[in-house]
């Protein structure tokens, strides 16, 4: 998914931004201690909510993160984190900018959950590359970071819009982030609805009009893409794959699996195996 075109209201530099370095943290302490970076950091908080404490000489400000967040510390500014829900995983990313910085970021960044598809999916993908990347790469790469951080900053210029306007895209978009991150052990797809708040029926209709697909579709989606990758990057049996991926069996993982790419999953293993 796209984000949404508006009008900007920051200056930003023309140049394209310098990807470093993306990884995945998962948290095991309740309290990260101060600490400091070079590069400019993004922190999207994919699971687990907290207080991040920034540090500007003798000032301090303390920033309430929900999950489903994003925090943009600029470089070299002290911060630490509590996390009082355990696990909690956050996605970082490292880029560099020329200056002059836009002046939005340069005291801390944050755009309150949920951000939208494009930046979740896209902070994932490059939290992903953390190894070395030819020069062609790089550049390529920078310009996502920069479009990642457009938009990022863009969100915290748009006006909201009226409560009327779009409620049930917002509902949509909670339901498939919620998918996204527990369909390893999602039951029954009405328990999304239970976790944005609103009627089965209300969301499964919204689910619908803003994805064009319902939502054991997208379940089922998320589950057959991490198959893909245990089937290419692991040497597990496929009831073992099953499991990590939330099907009943390996019989339901095969018939899902065949369904939406028209290959079992042991000719997908070879062939990409071969490849």
């Amino acid at each position: 998914m796209k984000p949404c075109p508006a009008k900007s209201a920051f200056i930003f530099p023309l140049s394209r931004l310098d990807f470093r370095t993306g990884w995945n943290n998962h948290a095991t302490k309740k309290h990260c201690p101060f600490h400091a970076h070079r590069t400019f950091e993004i922190v999207y908080h994919l699971r687990g909510g907290g207080n991040t404490t920034i540090q500007a000489g003798d000032s301090k400000k303390i920033i309430a993160f929900d999950e489903g967040s994003v925090v943009v510390y600029p470089p070299e500014m002290m911060h630490d984190q509590d996390n009082p829900r355990l696990p909690a995983v956050d996605v970082c990313v490292h880029f560099a900018m020329r200056r002059p910085w836009p002046k939005e970021i340069l005291n801390c960044l944050y755009v309150p959950a949920p951000v939208g598809i494009y930046e979740q999916e896209e902070l994932i993908n490059l939290a992903r590359i953390h190894f070395s990347l030819n020069s062609s790469q790089r550049v390529a790469i920078g310009y996502r970071v920069t479009a990642l951080i457009v938009s990022l900053l863009q969100k915290t210029v748009q006006k909201e819009a009226p409560v009327d306007h779009a409620p049930s895209k917002m509902y949509a978009e909670k339901a498939w982030h919620y998918l996204h991150m527990h369909f390893m052990d999602i039951q029954d797809v009405e328990n999304a609805a239970a976790q944005v708040g609103i009627s089965y029926s209300y969301l499964r209709h919204a689910f619908k009009l803003t994805y064009g697909m319902s939502l054991i579709q997208a379940l089922n989606e998320f589950r057959i893409e991490r198959a893909k990758e245990l089937l290419i990057h692991s040497k597990l049996p496929m009831k073992s794959i099953a499991v990590l991926c939330g099907f009943q069996n390996d019989r339901y993982l095969a018939t899902k699996f065949k369904k939406l790419t028209h290959n079992t999953p042991g000719n997908y293993r070879r062939k990409k195996t071969l490849n």
